[in-house]
């Protein structure tokens, strides 16, 4: 249980499709909850992570992201 922790710095890594989305509907809100419980719990710095390709595979976008209307920012 996380209820009252925070923390100074979260940092999460991986939020892309292919790492969060479920194959049902139950698995998608979970995965949905479990991020936005991730993010709340920091207090100075939040930082995501995704990456567009893992092992030459394509990951399949940042739904999640998008769906907060968070714009991720292009790093080389």
């Amino acid at each position: 249980s996380t209820k009252g922790l925070e923390f100074s710095r979260v940092y999460i890594l991986g939020v892309e499709d292919a790492q969060l989305l479920g194959k049902t509907k139950p698995e998608l809100e979970e995965a949905r909850r479990l991020l936005y419980v991730g993010m709340t719990r920091t207090k100075e710095r939040l930082v995501l992570t995704h990456v567009r390709a893992r092992a030459a595979r394509p990951t399949g976008g940042h739904r999640f992201l998008d769906e907060m209307g968070v714009v991720p920012e292009a790093v080389s």
